[in-house]
């Protein structure tokens, strides 16, 4: 892959930026260089954004790659033309942003677009628009994902140089990420966790079984029973259980033979209190039967009462339809009076509207004339009516001229005030470029605030450090003199101790002379005079050795002390001397970046405060300048909102000079109609009003005469079919009347035959009591069925109890009751100690159950557990070798590594250094595995990477950045990216390292790819001759230019 031109446009510091790489191409090195911030790193931003929609890290959003100076109507957008494998590429991304809406006002957010063009031979073959289609063709293109082609393309030679000296553990995060082997160490976890599970199951089955043991009811076991091993006490448990499980069978025998007992003698108590209650119960019968026969009489009565109520029941039906056909036949009479009433009434009346129609017949000829005359003004008023409409449209047509020609003036002011502000706008908005160079000035005074501030931050700490020195200049001053009192009182004690010993060492001698022999001082053998000393004190060889050596080491103390007081009274004054020549720097820099006049030997406190205050006021004029710019940027933004407000009214302004046009062309045309219609009028009337008014008044009167018309008919239609109706109504009264009449005497003969034969007599009196006392009849009939119930029932009984009972007699029960209580209580106390035992035998039972099963559970996982645990510790690399999974299979990947990044190496080494993997473990895991040693060629050893050099280090974390890549790219596939980017790494370099590092870099020679060098360094702009400048020229904005040094 090869980009050929990159267009960028609002996109970071960049405007409308095109960058041709092919002037780039004609060196397999070039240079990207330009101050720090500029904008260089956002040109590979761009690349990538291009290729896959994003940036070169997920925590930068497209959307924020956008300018800041950017207004809503430029979209950003970027334009990469790149080749690969013979096909060339072009493809346009636009991110998601907010622009000002196509139509109308406002602004919306568009999403993101993107559009890949696809040329052969110089031919477009294909184009894809859809952003998902783009992304997929763009990795079937590459066959890489984003991480991986930035990992390619872009080198960070600063962290390759942090790789080469970090330990196996931070190399082993960086290669996870890189080769994906996280897998393995999720692994291990994962196995660790289960060996984990495992083992918690275990312990927690152990846990179980000593407490399901400690909950088990011994019987009869021996004391230490509880201190025995898990399976001694389950074998005791189980025989335990056996021998319950005996006694419990015992006993259940025993409740059985003392329940059937139980059963019998209950049994035959039951059936002598059945009999008991029998005897009882028939004497009771009997006595209720002798009641019952004392009340017959009063039966017989009430069924007579009874008889008399069923026979008035029965009649009652005729009787009621007798009442109700006499009702029938007063109701008769009186409809047929009230029927002849209205016949009367209604006969009157059709005579009354007989004599209204014949007159209003006498009005026709009138109403004719009326009619007439209402054709002709209606026609009239038509005209009067357009003439009235005319005069109102031509009022409302001068109205909307004068409108109109009220808004025109009011718009034509308003455009004038806003061309005034538009005005206003662009003078004001027309300093922004000064107050940005302003800006720019005060953040360069800014930044040589800060370089200022440093070397004054330098000058403290020299400051300090000579107030440290001369703090140790004064305590060595003190030392010395101490170390002199010291020298002082050792030659003292050493000469007191000397002229002793010598004393003693003269007394010796005299004592030793002897007359006649020479004395060992003057040689005389004549001794006149011998000395006579009085010695008090003795001094050994010992004591005089050691008074020697304190006094030749405080000598020597004493000389160190003075070495190192002048050692540190020369330094002091270098550093004094340093210190005011520094300061004086300091004071001339600030004079000349800020046009003062300080004194070289202002103390450091004037020159504090004097930073302090220009970096105030710097700040100061940088926040007012910062909001001037502001100001300026919402200024801008108005004048764009000005002038389309300013093109709106114009607009207005043109629509209400064409509305004027119509205006006037109609009002002129109404007003010709108007005076052509009043010229037609008729003059019989003055206006509209005065015809309308005759026109409804003869209305009126046609209306009257027609109502009144209709009303008559309508009346004498409903009197004469009324008058119909009635004559119907009265014939069918009449033959209903008669027809009850006959129904009513042929009832009234039927009942009173009834009463005669029930009373023998024809007075309807007793019938008619009767009747009331209709309500009794289902009481009585009630009392009379309970009583014969009553009677048949006790006699039945009675006679049921006698062949029950037979010839039994009463018994006493309350022996038999005593001896069935003893056996129940025999049968409770056995029962409660059959559930004692049970209880504990099935708590025991159930507890046996739990350990046997956990106990075989544990010894079946004690297998697992030993083979997962060997498996967890070998992936971990929990052995000898420190080595697990993960580390082994990155082992392998960064031996691959080394082996091609020792071919450039090679080259760029002149064949002196190797890369090789440390094959000896460390003392630790984390320093283990993934070690690097260096072997180098021109002394034969091999040594670790640490040892190196600033340059060396350089062109080895550069062979490992390009066979890094390499690595990816054959894993991905095989692709090939012909165009490298090489950022970071430079600045850290002192000058003999950069040197080597040049030097390597110039050493490689390829026609098939070509390496760019993203840095800020000045020795690279005077070394490498193809260069990509990029320069900031204010306001937030960069501009590149393509330098060629021949």
């Amino acid at each position: 892959m090869k980009p050929l031109k990159l267009h960028l446009k609002n996109f970071g510091p960049y405007e409308a930026e095109t960058i041709n790489f092919t002037e780039l191409n004609e060196s397999p090195i070039f240079l990207i260089s330009g101050n720090t911030g500029s904008g260089k790193t956002t040109i590979f931003d761009a690349i990538t954004f291009a290729l896959y929609g994003q940036g070169i890290t997920d925590d930068r959003d497209p959307a924020s790659l956008r300018s800041d100076f950017a207004t809503y109507d430029s979209p950003t957008q970027v334009d990469l033309v790149f080749e690969h494998q013979g096909i060339t590429y072009k493809i346009s991304r636009q991110p998601d942003q907010i622009l000002n809406k196509k139509r109308g006002e406002g602004q919306k957010k568009y999403t993101a677009t993107g559009v890949l063009d696809i040329f052969e031979k110089g031919k477009k073959v294909d184009e894809i628009t859809k952003i998902v289609k783009i992304n997929l063709k763009i990795k079937e293109i590459l066959q890489l994902s984003r991480k991986q082609f930035v990992q390619i393309v872009l080198l960070p030679q600063g962290d390759f140089q942090e790789f080469l000296a970090a330990s196996s553990d931070q190399k082993e995060k960086l290669l996870r990420n890189i080769f994906h082997t996280s897998l393995y160490s999720k692994w291990g976890e994962v196995l660790n966790e289960q060996l984990h599970d495992l083992a918690n199951n275990s312990k927690g089955w152990q846990n179980n079984i000593k407490a399901r043991l400690a909950q088990i009811k011994w019987v009869a076991a021996p004391k230490e029973i509880t201190e025995e091993n898990t399976e001694t006490q389950l074998e005791a448990l189980k025989l335990q259980q056996k021998d319950a499980a005996a006694e419990l069978s015992e006993l259940e025998d025993q409740v059985a033979t003392l329940q059937n007992q139980y059963d019998f003698k209950n049994r035959q108590l039951a059936a002598q209190k059945t009999t008991n209650d029998r005897i009882a119960k028939l004497d009771d019968l009997k006595q209720q039967q002798a009641k019952l026969k004392a009340g017959q009489p009063e039966y017989e009565k009430l069924k007579q009462q009874f008889i008399s109520l069923s026979w008035a029941k029965d009649l009652k039906p005729q009787y009621d339809q007798f009442q109700d056909k006499q009702s029938a036949f007063i109701r008769y009479q009186t409809c047929i009076q009230k029927n002849q009433a209205d016949l009367t009434k209604s006969f009157a009346q059709k005579k009354e509207l007989e004599t209204v129609k014949q007159q209003l017949a006498g009005q026709e000829n009138e109403q004719k004339k009326f009619r007439a005359q209402t054709v002709i003004l209606t026609s009239q008023r038509r005209s009067f009516a357009k003439r009235d409409q005319l005069q109102a449209e031509v009022g409302l047509a001068e109205k909307e001229v004068a409108q109109v020609k009220q808004n025109l003036a009011a718009n034509q002011g308003q455009a004038a005030q806003l061309a005034q502000r538009i005005s206003t706008l662009e003078t004001e908005i027309a300093t922004r470029p000064a107050v940005s160079d302003q800006l720019s000035q005060i953040k360069q005074k800014i930044q040589t605030l800060k370089n200022l501030q440093d070397k004054l931050k330098a000058l403290l700490e020299l400051d300090h450090e000579n107030a440290d020195l001369q703090v140790q200049v004064k305590k060595m001053a003190g030392k010395l003199k101490a170390a002199q009192k010291i020298a002082k009182q050792s030659q003292n004690r050493y000469d007191d101790l000397n002229e002793i010993r010598l004393k003693n060492e003269i007394s010796r001698l005299v004592a030793q002379l002897k007359p006649g022999t020479p004395c060992p001082v003057c040689g005389s053998s004549n001794h006149p005079a011998p000395a006579h000393l009085n010695i008090r004190e003795t001094v050994t060889d010992v004591q005089l050795k050691s008074a020697a050596q304190k006094l030749t080491q405080a000598n020597k103390n004493q000389a160190d002390y003075q070495a190192q007081l002048g050692s540190l009274q020369e330094q002091l004054e270098r550093q004094t001397q340093n210190y005011a020549q520094v300061r004086a720097d300091l004071a001339a820099k600030i004079n000349v970046a800020f046009h003062l006049k300080l004194k070289s030997d202002d103390n450091i406190d004037v020159l504090t405060t004097k930073l302090t205050e220009l970096q105030h006021e710097t700040s100061s004029a940088a926040d007012k300048t910062t909001q001037q710019i502001e100001h300026l940027q919402s200024q801008a933004l108005q004048l764009d909102d000005t002038k389309q407000k300013y093109q709106a009214v114009q607009r207005i302004t043109d629509n209400l000079n064409s509305q004027l046009i119509a205006a006037t062309t109609g009002l002129a045309s109404k007003k010709g109609l108007l005076q052509e219609l009043e010229h037609n009028l008729p003059q019989d009337f003055a206006d509209l009003k005065s015809l309308d008014e005759h026109l409804t008044k003869l209305q009126h009167l046609i209306a009257v005469y027609n109502d009144q018309v209709t009303k008559n008919n309508t009346d004498l239609n409903q009197i004469t079919t009324h008058i119909a109706s009635l004559n119907a109504q009265q014939k069918d009264l009449t033959q209903e009347k008669d027809n009850v009449q006959k129904s009513l005497a042929a009832l009234q003969e039927k009942l009173t035959t009834a009463i005669l034969q029930q009373f023998g007599s024809k007075d309807w009196q007793q019938f008619e009591n009767l009747l009331t006392q209709l309500d009794q009849i289902q009481l009585l009939q009630k009392r009379l069925t309970e009583y014969q119930d009553a009677v048949k029932q006790v006699d039945n009984k009675i006679h049921l109890y006698q062949q029950e009972i037979g010839n039994q007699q009463y018994v006493d029960l309350h022996q038999e009751m005593a001896a069935i209580n003893d056996l129940s209580g025999k049968i409770a106390g056995l029962r409660q100690k059959y559930n004692a035992q049970h209880e504990q035998v099935a708590l025991n039972q159930s507890l046996l159950q739990e350990i046997t099963t956990n106990f075989a559970k544990i010894q079946e996982q004690e297998a697992k557990i030993t083979q997962l645990s060997k498996l967890v510790d070998a992936i971990n690399g929990k052995n000898a070798n420190k080595l697990g999974l993960e580390r082994y299979v990155l082992r392998a990947e960064l031996a691959e590594i080394l082996q091609v990044a020792n071919q450039h190496l090679k080259e760029l080494s002149s064949g002196r250094y190797l890369l090789k993997l440390h094959s000896q473990p460390g003392s630790y895991q984390k320093n283990t595995g993934l070690e690097i040693d260096v072997f180098d060629g021109d002394v034969g050893q091999q040594r670790n990477v640490h040892t190196l050099s600033g340059g060396e280090s350089f062109i080895v974390a550069l062979s490992l950045a390009f066979a890094l890549g390499e690595v990816i790219q054959n894993e991905a596939g095989g692709i090939s990216i012909d165009t490298l980017f090489v950022d970071e790494g430079f600045g850290t370099l002192d000058q003999n390292s950069l040197e080597t590092a040049m030097a390597a870099l110039q050493s490689i020679e390829s026609s098939d790819r070509t390496i760019g060098i993203i840095s800020h360094v000045q020795m690279l702009q005077q070394t490498i001759p193809c260069q990509l400048r990029v320069k900031a020229i204010g306001e937030g904005k960069s501009k590149t230019k393509v330098f060629l040094r021949s």
